[in-house]
């Protein structure tokens, strides 16, 4: 599934927090930009990441702020729609199973 699947009919929160949005470097560059430009300033953007094939996730619960009365609505409606089919959405867990393993 591509975000823009996910954004065509809203989907529950307890359904948003079992899902990852994960995305390339540039478009974390990006969301944290608009985040910091247009966003609410207390409200900050930290994609976890990089994942050992390069790209950052967030859980997909931040979708339910980016409606344009959520705390990432400003910063969102900034965001290229036309790249959201090139962005992948999983389960969180495996998105969390990209990461680097950490060394005990």
């Amino acid at each position: 599934m591509t975000l823009a699947d996910l954004l065509v009919s809203p989907r529950p929160l307890a359904e948003l927090r079992t899902l990852a949005i994960l995305f390339s470097a540039e478009l974390r560059d990006r969301l944290v930009a608009v985040q910091a430009k247009y966003g609410r300033p207390e409200f900050t953007v930290f994609p976890a990441g990089p994942t050992t094939d390069g790209r950052y996730y967030h859980c997909a619960d931040i979708l339910a702020e980016a409606q344009p009365d959520g705390i990432y609505g400003a910063g969102f409606a900034h965001l290229d729609a036309s790249r959201f089919d090139g962005v992948e959405v999983v389960p969180i867990e495996e998105a969390m199973a990209l990461l680097p393993q950490q060394e005990p």
